[in-house]
């Protein structure tokens, strides 16, 4: 995921977060998956809320 998020708030969705393009990319291993492309994906990735 590309965003300012902090990476810790998503890792237990099994999400990468980086705030640098090519950093993200060095991080992911491509071969034999699907890459999907989700603009403003903000808007439907769920936040978890703190009790």
């Amino acid at each position: 995921m590309l965003s300012s998020i902090d990476p810790d708030v998503v890792k237990d969705m099994k999400i990468t977060a980086s705030n640098n393009i090519e950093d993200l990319l060095n991080k992911i291993n491509f071969k034999n998956k699907d890459v999907y492309v989700i603009p403003y994906g903000g808007n439907v990735v769920p936040l978890l809320e703190e009790d």
